[in-house]
């Protein structure tokens, strides 16, 4: 991949981060005053979908320094941001779910 290529592509992660955050952050101020359960939801997910697009841009950003093409690298990069953030975003649509499969209660 070219440099300009992969500038592009890690500046529109960075300016998608930046944009999950403030439209996280705005919704999570939005709501209702005090700690509830959807205040939890949003921060979490908004928290979810920040972390692994700056994860993404910060090991794009060690590929282009390296200057290295290695295809493990890069699937650890595409596992890391993509499968594990789906993973956990689901883990935390379906919670109460998981905690009545595994003996657990949930939290109300």
């Amino acid at each position: 991949l070219s440099i300009v290529y992969q500038s592009i592509v890690i500046f529109i992660t960075f300016v998608l981060a930046c944009m999950f955050w403030y439209s996280s952050y705005t919704l999570f101020k939005m709501t209702s005053k005090g700690v509830s359960r959807a205040k939890q939801f949003i921060f979490r997910i908004g928290a979810l979908i920040v972390s692994a697009f700056m994860l993404r841009c910060i090991l794009f950003l060690i590929i282009l320094a390296a200057d290295f093409e290695s295809s493990i690298y890069m699937f650890i990069t595409l596992f890391l941001t993509e499968v594990l953030l789906m993973f956990l975003i689901q883990l935390e649509f379906n919670k109460r779910f998981y905690w009545r499969v595994f003996g657990g209660t949930a939290s109300r």
